[in-house]
């Protein structure tokens, strides 16, 4: 969040786009809960229909309703317009999308009237349901391409459990390294300090790291994502414009879909839950 878990009390009016926090985030929703209860805060909400356990507008299901969002013709965007601290925040099931770029450059012009984004207030937050993943992005690890793994003769997984693993080739040879709990571990069996691993496997390769202790690799870090050691600090966000390059694709009519079908089963911990497996079972009854 770059307003902050906490931070999200100071604003005045919510824009949810294709996100729904009660069951990706629940912190995340407990704080806009209480906000909503505290200061009638308005919430807005683009995706398909949703109990949120609070009270807010169903816009509308997809990009039709945030282009006229954007475009200032739809009702909301006056709330948007008159909030001391206006808040979005986007859910990463649009991110699989392939109008993806059209949705940001969209986003972006709804960020830039509504003032969300200024030295005082940084209201633009994208829901990520990923371990990891916004450490990840700070240190620059991102696909090449969105289809590279289709044709890959090597898969290095690492922690990756959320890998469509029927995208990978039958010849592929794959290594998994993560939690002893996650559903790729079958494809990897030994147990090892994962620098160790990537450091052996370096020397293997021919291009030997210069890491040989935990100290030395949090050294590299520093200079890399400095903000990753800072365990007891916040770093302040930074925010320019533009999210993304501006688009000339236009925007698909297809709505918004769910990025937790199932809200019991969403890592390796609940699914080894009896218990979360028995209230599975009731949901997908319902």
């Amino acid at each position: 969040m770059n307003s902050s878990i906490a931070g999200l009390e100071k604003a005045d009016a919510f824009l949810l786009v294709g996100t729904q926090p009660r069951v990706e985030a629940a912190i995340v929703n407990a704080r806009i809960r209480k906000t909503v209860l505290a200061k009638q805060a308005k919430v807005g909400y683009v995706g398909p229909e949703a109990d949120l356990n609070y009270e807010h507008q169903h816009l509308g299901t997809g990009p039709d309703t945030l282009l006229e969002i954007a475009e200032r013709r739809h009702p909301f965007s006056s709330v948007l317009l008159n909030a001391k601290n206006p808040a979005i925040i986007v859910g990463a099931g649009l991110f699989e999308r392939k109008d993806k770029d059209a949705i940001f450059s969209a986003l972006e012009t709804i960020a830039k009237y509504a003032d969300a984004v200024r030295p005082d207030w940084n209201g633009f937050n994208v829901l990520l349901l990923k371990a990891a993943q916004a450490a990840a992005l700070d240190l620059g690890l991102v696909p090449e391409s969105e289809n590279s793994i289709e044709s890959a003769k090597f898969v290095y997984l690492m922690g990756a459990d959320d890998v469509n693993l029927e995208k990978v080739p039958a010849d592929a040879f794959v290594v998994y390294q993560g939690h002893h709990g996650d559903r790729g571990s079958r494809l990897f069996g030994d147990a090892r300090d994962d620098w160790k691993i990537i450091r052996a496997l370096s020397e293997v390769a021919g291009v030997k790291l210069p890491y040989d202790t935990l100290g030395a690799i949090r050294s590299r870090i520093k200079t890399v994502a400095p903000n990753i050691l800072n365990i007891d600090e916040r770093e302040p966000a930074t925010f320019s414009f533009s999210i993304k390059p501006e688009s000339t694709k236009k925007m698909d009519s297809a709505p918004f879909g769910t990025a937790v079908d199932n809200f019991y089963m969403t890592d390796s911990i609940t699914r080894a839950s009896k218990i979360m497996a028995q209230c599975s079972a009731l949901l997908l009854k319902k």
